[in-house]
């Protein structure tokens, strides 16, 4: 029985109380008089208050065995009821219609009960259409004002997604660069340019290993992985984890391939139509069937020729599936087939998914006089192609411009990994970049180069 303090009457709360029923879950109304009772009588702050009420809640909830929320979203979610509590009480003079179904629609809610408890990932996502017997025993009892909920009747609820947000964590650059090092290079006549290679040798001999510092796991490439695990129904090593969204720009189709993977998954907290629903699935079915393998087979060379052609093959497949996807992909890549070209498909004789077979054709057309082909512009001729078909003496050019010999291919193919120009060719070619990243510095430097002088 809540006991009243009969000093202070609030406004649509009505009495404060100095306590509440330990046995059931308490209503907004009963949390909001335990508040105020901190705030107006005791003359706590608005955080004190709100903290010291849901001290109170969380013990009921402890008792109950129910899960509950973390402590800073329960304080949050208790004042914005005080907030909200508080707007009213400012046009409390106003007796407009307006005011008064607020006033109403607020003193109705005040019966129902404070739940701070934690959502499945499935009620959240389903919004309750595959909840279990238990949560929906649990949401009912919720429902019905001032009603005593037994322990017995309330069954433990599962993982919260609210507590499975992790915001992006700031990074701190490190000035390597500082005034007095830029003074002293300053004064040596350094140019800018020399200036980067004093200090990466200098990082070096301090023991910064400036490849692995660089080539760290991109986390947003990991999330990606993650959220695609999530997508077809299993759970990541890490958990399922939802991280807060990066920006989106239109040079990064990655920030939408997130996007589109999170908002699908979420789809019932949106108010999405059936079209912007179907097109979401449409996005998602493409980024797990296609994109997700072709994005993390990019950067690597000797794998460029043939995943572009497999690529373009499972795009033409994929046709059957959603035709309207599989050709706008294909108009877009098509303007960035540079490694399924006479030359640059020479990187396929170090591609260890190429087989012994393929790559004794290969050698045979190499050596052949014949015409160059030219890619197709129909995504259903690619069909049939194969790798050998691209290849003739100009692919020669891409041994000649970094000084491989060619010596390995009079031999068997199954020779090859044995033989000292064959190992050195693949050594060269395996460290080569292929990602835009690289490709966009280059630009950059070709065109300033006198800035860094």
């Amino acid at each position: 029985m809540a006991v009243v303090c009969e000093e202070t009457v609030i406004f649509l709360v009505g009495d404060c109380s100095k306590k509440f029923d330990l046995n059931s879950l308490p209503t907004i109304k009963q949390a909001l008089s335990l508040f105020f009772y901190f705030h107006k009588v005791l003359k706590c702050t608005v955080r004190e208050s709100s903290s010291c009420v849901i001290d109170r809640i969380n013990a009921i909830y402890d008792k109950m065995g129910i899960p509950k929320m973390s402590k800073k979203h329960s304080l949050k979610k208790l004042e914005s009821w005080f907030f909200k509590w508080k707007t009213l009480i400012k046009n409390s003079k106003r007796n407009t219609e307006c005011e008064n179904n607020k006033r109403i629609a607020f003193a109705n809610e005040l019966n129902e009960v404070f739940d701070i408890s934690k959502k499945t990932i499935t009620e959240m996502s389903d919004a309750g259409d595959h909840q279990s017997t238990d949560s929906s025993n649990y949401s009912t009892q919720k429902r019905k004002s001032n009603e005593k909920v037994n322990s017995q009747n309330i069954q433990k609820i599962d993982v919260s997604v609210e507590d499975e947000v992790v915001p992006c964590k700031i990074k701190k650059l490190k000035t390597l660069i500082t005034p007095e090092v830029a003074a002293a290079l300053d004064r040596a006549q350094v140019s800018d340019r020399n200036a980067v290679f004093i200090v990466s040798a200098c990082a070096d001999s301090f023991g910064m290993i400036l490849d692995k510092v660089i080539n760290h796991p991109r986390e947003d490439y990991r999330d990606f992985i993650e959220l695609i695990i999530m997508f077809l129904g299993s759970t990541p090593p890490r958990g399922s984890k939802f991280r807060t969204p990066g920006a989106v720009h239109h040079a990064r189709w990655m920030a939408k391939a997130l996007y589109s993977l999170k908002i699908y998954m979420f789809k019932s907290q949106f108010r999405l139509t059936a079209e912007e629903k179907k097109g979401l699935c449409d996005i998602c079915l493409f980024i797990v069937k296609i994109y997700v393998k072709a994005w993390f087979c990019a950067p690597i060379a000797v794998l460029a020729p043939n995943h572009d052609l497999r690529f373009l093959q499972a795009l033409s497949r994929y046709q059957e599936v959603n035709e309207t996807v599989a050709k706008t992909a294909f108009k877009k890549c098509s303007h960035h087939l540079s490694y399924v070209n006479a030359e640059l498909i020479g990187l396929a004789f170090f591609d260890e998914t190429v087989s012994n077979e393929c790559k004794q054709k290969m050698v045979i057309a190499v050596k052949c006089a014949k015409v160059t082909l030219e890619c197709p512009s129909n995504l259903k001729e690619w069909e049939n192609l194969k790798i050998e078909d691209f290849v003739c003496p100009k692919t020669l050019n891409l041994f000649h411009r970094f000084n491989i010999s060619t010596s390995f291919m009079d031999q068997e193919v199954s020779d090859w990994e044995s033989m000292p120009d064959f190992k050195d060719g693949k050594q060269i070619l395996q460290h080569l970049k292929v990602t835009n990243d690289t490709a966009e510095r280059a630009v950059a430097l070709a065109q300033c180069p006198y800035d860094f002088q």
